[in-house]
């Protein structure tokens, strides 16, 4: 990553390039732009652990003062109440996938212009487990929040989340399936049978979006409540079986 002054024009070396052998992402950041990294939560968790643990290969000062703005970061209030925004706003994006990950199941025929069973299936899938997962890692502050009962945050994002949420819960457990890592219920022992298939994992985000309106009730506000509220019953009376 190179900061750079907001007048500076873009270098024409920015993107991935192979150096001996090795991929090299190179980056560009006007200094000025990095101020909402502290202000924002979602950039916040991606950018102040890098700044961190960042080596600086030269720098006029620059990245000492980031670094030492990251160092002493807390996330506050004023960022809690952001984030909690951040997750109202992402869950409502979200229920769209909840309709079409419905449709997608029944096999519903598509009309002009819109996308297909299939399409539709592939893109509840994405929503209902990237998306709900990223929509409570900001939420919760993972990793700028303390971890829950001491010790570290695990190293591994995905680990981090069932950290944060329970091991054990059903939210962690639809999770797996969400992303195609957990067992079905009723799934045989053999290693194939037990991989879940695309309306799968579609049913199991459906149900991981209903664990995830649960564990985060007290923070939806209106209006976003009430369409979070009818998409969750929308699964709930949808008769599809719990994974």
């Amino acid at each position: 990553m190179r900061l750079t002054a907001s007048d500076t024009p873009d270098f024409p070396d920015h993107g991935s390039h192979l150096v001996e052998g090795r991929l090299v992402v190179v980056t560009d950041c006007p200094i000025a732009a990095a101020e909402s990294w502290f202000e924002r939560p979602d950039l916040a968790l991606s950018r102040i652990p890098g700044l961190r643990s960042g080596r600086a290969l030269r720098d006029d000062g620059s990245f000492a003062s980031l670094r030492a703005r990251a160092e002493s970061f807390a996330w506050d209030a004023t960022l809690q109440a952001r984030a909690d925004a951040f997750a109202n706003e992402a869950m409502v994006g979200w229920v769209e996938e909840v309709h079409k990950g419905l449709a997608g199941l029944r096999g519903a025929t598509a009309t002009l212009g819109s996308t297909g069973p299939i399409g539709r299936l592939l893109d509840a899938e994405f929503g209902l487990s990237w998306g709900l997962n990223r929509l409570v890692e900001v939420q919760r502050g993972l990793p700028l929040q303390p971890p829950p009962s001491g010790g570290r945050w695990s190293a591994d994002w995905f680990a981090r989340g069932e950290q944060a949420v329970g091991v054990d819960s059903e939210w962690a457990h639809l999770r797996r399936i969400a992303f195609g890592m957990g067992k079905t219920a009723g799934a045989a022992e053999g290693p194939t049978d037990a991989i879940p298939t695309l309306e799968h994992r579609v049913t199991a985000g459906l149900w991981f979006f209903v664990a995830t309106a649960e564990l985060l009730a007290d923070v939806w506000q209106s209006p976003a409540e009430a369409l979070i509220n009818h998409a969750s019953d929308l699964v709930r009376r949808s008769g599809l079986p719990m994974p």
